[in-house]
């Protein structure tokens, strides 16, 4: 992530999900998925990044191959599908946050915002819920002990990465150690290179020094189960192995991810987001444990299996909606209460809001409150926004009071920040004159400089940009910023949520030609 100001383009997003998923391999160029190569789906992914190209195809395509992908190392079918809910429900958020928060964050502190604030509970939440869809003696039945086997543990002495702690279970479950596991029989005189190398990676995997590429991993596991003169009775049911597989390609992801974070935003801060992540997790999981008893009630009342998924769906929707009722009340009150006094509830007001709405509800909530905020709002940047306000309901704002505010932002430091503020008043002013060439000009530069930072205010950006494309009779400046919008979840007047065809888009390009707004 760089310095510019922004939220991470959606193209971004899916590089990192690749990444960090692991599952390009990292030499070989055979077909991975309907034809496609590493070296294609990382042009694909570029492009992406950039926003060139067909987005919506190649988004959706991404996706796609993603999903194959992943689903060749996820191998437990439960778990393959909660992943695919938690990206699903990280992609749903974002567009939510694009299309409604600005930031004046460079996009590594916007992640980091993000991060802490958004995804940790978005994430802990997505898995929980998703994994309740199905029989705790069924959504992942061999794995590691404990509840934190897939996240890092952070101590004075250094860390402990989830990819050991898959490792290491693994050797335990199979009766072996590191050594024979992958190198059986190197007691023996004679010297075999290619397993000598298998173990030395299996080292490096688990002391962190290097992560392997899920094929690699996948290969490597596959190699020292067929490779060894005796087998592991431990590990020879097809079942089990589905198993094993699963969880070294959760260790190895969750691995990548936190060794980003700590690369980026340091160990402190990784270590915090663990503990708020394990507490939440922990919270969920006492929920869905009374959930299961719920079910296990109706169960036998119905006489029906609580394996059975409409009952198991019917008895988890009820506590969804529960638990969305209970947050809404408790959200309403601790905003009542912080809006009131300009601060947090002391302890024991807490503590009876946690009475009155449940502790997982108030934990959410008030969690990253009690943290803190990450980042200070710039100096003078309500002044800049209420200024903002006036001058663009202002009946006539002429060129020297845009020219002027621009200077302003840049004296106080958010010229970079704000800077689609300046273009966008001079597009009002010209479009109220009727002055259709300066407007072009204005709200091309306020839709270019807009884009991922401006919040709300991108819907009316973009809108007025393709109607001013239109009214040019700029076809391809019209049909870009229309798929735009619809990649990131935007909708534009008299189209909608139409299917993007040459018919609806030529009918809506007419409309737009003649139309007139208030703006």
């Amino acid at each position: 992530m760089g310095e510019q100001i922004g939220f991470p383009t959606q193209g971004e997003l899916i590089r990192f999900a690749f990444r960090f998923s692991g599952v390009l391999p990292e030499k070989l160029d055979d077909s991975l998925v309907d034809g496609a190569t590493r070296h294609s789906v990382r042009r694909s992914i570029d492009r992406l990044a950039q926003d060139d190209g067909k987005l919506e195809d190649n988004f959706g395509k991404l996706l796609h191959t993603l999903s194959t992908l992943v689903r060749e190392h996820a191998q437990w079918p439960p778990v393959y599908l909660a992943l695919g809910d938690v990206v699903l429900s990280l992609l749903k958020h974002y567009r939510t946050q694009l299309s409604t928060e600005g930031t004046f964050l460079t996009k590594r502190d916007t992640v980091r915002w993000l991060i802490r604030d958004q995804w940790t509970s978005l994430v802990a939440t997505a898995l929980a819920t998703s994994a309740a869809k199905w029989h705790p003696s069924t959504f992942l039945p061999l794995r590691p002990p404990g509840d934190s086997w897939f996240l890092p543990d952070f101590d004075d002495t250094g860390v402990v990465w989830p990819m050991r702690k898959a490792l290491d279970w693994l050797y335990e479950t199979a009766g072996v150690s590191q050594t024979q596991f992958h190198y059986p029989g190197r007691d023996t005189a004679e010297s075999e290179p290619q397993r000598e190398r298998h173990l030395e990676n299996a080292q490096n995997w688990s002391s962190g020094r290097s992560l392997p590429s899920a094929p690699a991993l996948r290969h490597s596991l596959r190699q020292a189960l067929t490779d060894r003169p005796d087998g592991l009775a431990t590990l020879d049911d097809p079942a089990k192995l589905q198993c094993v597989q699963t969880v070294l390609f959760l260790a190895r992801g969750s691995t990548a991810i936190w060794q980003a974070i700590v690369a980026e935003h340091g160990t402190e801060f990784a270590s915090q987001v663990r503990d708020l992540f394990l507490k939440q997790w922990r919270l969920l999981m006492t929920e869905m444990r009374k959930v299961e008893r719920q079910i296990a009630r109706h169960a036998r009342a119905l006489g029906e299996s609580a394996h059975h998924p409409e009952l198991r769906s019917e008895v988890f929707q009820g506590w969804a909606e529960q638990t969305e009722y209970f947050s809404y009340r408790a959200r309403c009150e601790l905003q009542g209460y912080m809006t009131a006094t300009g601060s947090l509830p002391p302890p024991d007001v807490l503590q009876q809001m946690t009475l009155d709405h449940g502790e997982f509800q108030m934990e959410l909530l008030a969690a990253t409150l009690r943290l803190g905020d990450l980042h200070e709002v710039p100096p003078h940047f309500a002044d800049a926004l209420g200024e903002w306000e006036r001058l663009r309901h202002a009946d006539s704002p002429d060129l020297e009071e845009a020219d002027a505010f621009a200077r302003r932002l840049q004296v106080n430091g958010l010229g970079e920040i704000l800077c689609w503020m300046p273009p966008r008043l001079r597009f009002v002013r010209a479009y109220r004159a009727g002055d259709h060439e300066t407007a072009w000009a204005a709200i091309s530069q306020a839709y270019e400089l807009a884009r991922y930072r401006a919040g709300k205010a991108q819907y009316q950006i973009v809108n007025q940009y393709v109607e001013m494309a239109a009214k040019r009779g700029d076809a391809a400046a019209f049909r870009k910023a229309v798929h735009w919008a619809r990649y990131i979840g935007l909708q534009i007047r008299w189209i909608r949520d139409a299917p993007l065809t040459p018919q609806n888009l030529n009918a809506a390009m007419r409309i737009l030609r003649q139309a007139t707004y208030d703006v």
